[in-house]
């Protein structure tokens, strides 16, 4: 089993627009990032680790992507053969139109 831990920011925890299965791909992908905030795990290990299917992980990243919450780059081998992204997660909040504190201690 593989040490250590990775966390998901309060923002995005208690984001109500962001799925369930989507939250749990960005920590999958957040685990794996080195020192310079990227990471490669295939699709495959990403539905294996988060108990998703491929089809599931595939929505959850379009999600993520497409709210600005993980950024990928495709990868091609020498032969022209796709292999993993490069993906890199956001650690800080993306600007919104109507921000609102959805933190769990707002007086809200």
């Amino acid at each position: 089993m593989t040490q250590g831990w990775a966390s998901i920011p309060r923002w995005l925890l208690y984001s109500q627009e962001v799925t369930p299965k989507a939250k749990l791909v960005y920590l999958v992908i957040q685990s794996h990032t080195n020192e310079q905030g990227t990471a490669w795990p295939a699709q495959s290990k990403i539905a294996t680790e988060s108990g998703l299917s491929l089809a599931t992980v595939k929505r959850a990243l379009d999600e993520l992507r497409g709210r600005g919450l993980v950024t990928s780059v495709e990868r091609r081998r020498k032969d022209g053969g796709k292999t993993s992204s490069v993906y890199a997660v956001a650690l800080v909040a993306p600007p919104v139109d109507n921000p609102v504190d959805n933190s769990p201690h707002s007086s809200q």
